[in-house]
């Protein structure tokens, strides 16, 4: 029970208080002996190749699925089988890892962050939750079994096709690993927010992956059934290529018979490749009798790939058509799945591009409303320019404070409030000593207000009832207007506070803009109404205001 300090459990939670939060930039890599912190950049940049090394595999588990070449070659590839067990071990590492990784605790009773890094309670939790899903099966001591460990290139062996499909179909269980992209969301929310990525541009990404990965989904599956039904006709074998400064491919060909039978339509022959590899291809005769070599699997996938794209986005060109009833019913659910989808994504990614910056959608809204009107009234064109440039300006420089914090909890609220504009309240003497709730209240409470070159903030004599807070920019105060007087303030500065504090009704001095300049305005009854909910608040602002009265 967590509510015991003197609890087993609760000794094992470790705590933090809101001022003590790291962002996963600035987060320590470990958070107890051993224990990494779940936020810390390095985690965060091993989440990230875990989840390109998913991508990977949701890539290549049905590309070499559907488009394994009938080919052997004579020189065992190190790359591939480096590659493939490099994946498998970086998937092992990850599961050490997460025994190792402290765990947001989900019984936190505050605002705070709260992580266990206790090794068993971080065990326990994980073999409950994604162990069994990340361990899945040893896919790559399967195929071994399957294929035999067998690396000879015979004729043979290369007859019997079929057996090879065993092999293929074994990597299937690779995909048991896809069921860890389900945590996809929780690394891209740490990445967006600590590298402060436009939540925008994350889902414009998230959307085209998708659709990549859908088109290549359907892609590898139509091949497939050409490997599937084992047919001297199918949709590919009327599919020629033209490779430049290669040959003329043939998309497929059919399965070679397992006799030498010296009518067959297709065959195995040695080719010389441009590596100096020598390889084993399928070759088939076409109508005009000339044998002509079938495609390599990156050119069955191009093929594909565009057959796929042409029917999900319903362009269709004709080209390419299917020659088999399975082929036919493939088509249809491809259409209907593919197309559909495709007319979602398409809907969802205009929305998301409509609101990539909310802000600025609706900037420009404004900003036509405002020429209609000038248009209208036929404001004569100075006067349009340097109305333009006031909205500009404020759009691009503006710190207004947004009307949703205020749904925020009281102590989130507190916390935002006082990081944005802490600084800058207790630059005034009197707000020093105040409470953070009291500030909170205040911040909530500022207008935004934007002056251009040579506008008044006020000018002398004028009633007054507000204070001002300069972000940006530069004012000049006069002093003496007859003697030409004048003072400089700058960002940081604050002016007007007698009006607030009801030591002054009017104004002493002239304020004028020099620069283009971002102000908060705090009126007297905003600070009236925070008063009013702070009694200690009060009394201080009357011992001010006495001890004002008395000089």
């Amino acid at each position: 029970d967590l509510r015991n300090p003197n609890s087993t459990r609760a000794r094992e939670v470790k705590r933090r208080a809101p001022e003590e939060h790291d962002d996963a930039n600035g987060a320590r890599i470990f958070i107890a002996p051993g224990i990494f912190h779940p936020y810390s950049a390095a985690r965060l940049s091993w989440d990230l190749w875990i989840a390109g090394l998913l991508i990977y595999t949701a890539l290549m588990v049905p590309f070499a699925l559907a488009f394994s070449a009938a080919l052997c070659s004579t020189e065992v590839d190190v790359g591939a089988e480096v590659l493939t067990w490099l994946v498998d071990s970086c998937f092992w590492i990850d599961i050490i890892l997460n025994f190792r990784t402290a765990i947001v605790d989900p019984t936190a009773l505050d605002q705070s962050f709260s992580f266990i890094t206790s090794p068993r309670l971080i065990a326990f939790s994980y073999l409950k939750g994604w162990f069994l899903l990340d361990v899945g099966i040893p896919v790559q001591f399967v195929e071994l079994a399957v294929s035999g460990g067998s690396d000879t290139c015979s004729l043979a062996s290369l007859k019997a096709l079929r057996l090879n499909k065993l092999a293929r179909l074994a990597r299937l269980l690779k995909l048991l690993r896809l069921v860890r992209l389900a945590r996809w969301n929780r690394i891209i929310n740490k990445a967006k927010d600590s590298l402060s990525i436009n939540p925008g541009y994350i889902r414009i990404f998230q959307g085209l992956l998708l659709v990549f990965i859908i088109a290549h989904f359907l892609a590898c599956g139509v091949y497939a059934m050409i490997e599937l039904q084992a047919l001297p006709t199918s949709w590919g074998s009327s599919v020629t290529i033209t490779v430049p400064g290669e040959v003329v491919y043939v998309l497929a060909c059919p399965d070679p018979p397992e006799d030498d039978d010296p009518n067959a339509r297709s065959r195995l022959s040695l080719f010389n490749m441009s590596n100096n590899v020598t390889v084993n291809a399928l070759e088939c005769l076409q109508d005009d009798g000339t044998w002509m070599r079938e495609a390599p699997s990156s050119i069955k996938y191009l093929v594909s790939l565009y057959l796929a794209f042409t029917t999900i986005t319903t362009v269709g060109y004709g080209d390419i058509t299917m020659q088999t009833a399975p082929e036919l019913i493939y088509a249809i659910v491809m259409m209907a799945l593919g197309a559909t989808t495709f007319a979602v994504m398409v809907g969802q990614m205009a929305a998301l591009l409509s609101k990539l910056d909310i802000r600025a959608t609706a900037f420009k809204e404004r900003m036509e409303d405002l020429d209609d009107f000038m248009h209208q009234e036929n404001l004569p064109l100075d006067l349009r320019l340097r109305t333009r440039n006031f909205f500009e300006y404020g759009f691009f420089h503006s710190r207004d404070i947004p009307s949703s914090i205020s749904e925020l909890s009281a102590a989130l609220r507190t916390e935002v409030a006082l990081h944005l504009y802490n600084d800058l309240i207790t630059t005034v003497p009197f707000f020093r000593d105040c409470g953070k709730e009291f500030l909170t209240e205040v911040i909530l409470r500022l207008k935004a207000q934007t002056l251009s070159p040579g506008d008044f903030l006020y000018e002398a004599g004028e009633f007054g009832d507000s204070m001002f807070f300069l972000i940006k920019g530069s004012v000049e105060v006069a002093m003496d207007e007859k003697t030409g007087v004048y003072t400089e303030l700058t960002e940081g500065s604050y002016l007007g506070e007698n009006c607030v504090l009801g030591l002054s009704d009017t104004r002493p001095v002239s304020v004028r803009a020099v620069k283009w300049c971002n102000l908060f305005c705090l009126t007297m009854n905003a600070l009236e109404d925070c008063l009013t909910h702070h009694p200690e608040a009060q009394v201080h602002f009357q011992r001010l205001a006495v001890q004002a009265t008395a000089e």
